[in-house]
């Protein structure tokens, strides 16, 4: 746990060297109030990506990102759930497929039954019994 001191912001009732308070993780400073960092999806998703790649430490994701590790940690676990949501399944595409079938039958129920009201009817030539 040495690691996780050095990325703990200080307490903000002591002012920094540059007389600037220090913020803590994922607030930040707007017309003298502390608000909670909102970040869009874009950014969640790029981050999540780079700590399932492993292209470097979560740690060092959170140092240039300025977001806690915890909070990387969470949005990793989000992806990863909701990946399965991006690949539809096939119940999703046989339900879209009977949509489809129900539709293209009704048309064709619609048309036989034009053809047939417009068609010239034709005379039953009487059979050999009548």
């Amino acid at each position: 746990m040495l690691f996780m001191k050095n990325l703990i912001a200080p307490e903000p009732t002591r002012p920094m060297e540059s007389g600037l308070t220090p913020v803590p993780w994922g607030q930040r400073v707007m017309n003298g109030k502390r608000r909670r960092q909102r970040f869009d999806s874009e950014l969640k998703a790029k981050v999540a990506l780079e700590a399932l790649r492993k292209e470097a430490r979560v740690v060092d994701l959170a140092l240039k990102y300025r977001v806690h590790p915890t909070q990387i940690y969470s949005w990793m676990k989000q992806l990863v759930r909701g990946a399965a949501q991006v690949f539809p399944t096939s119940e999703g595409r046989s339900s879209i497929r009977d949509d489809e079938l129900r539709e293209l039958y009704a048309k064709i129920g619609q048309l036989m039954v034009q053809r047939d009201v417009s068609a010239p009817r034709r005379r039953r030539k009487p059979s050999p019994t009548d």
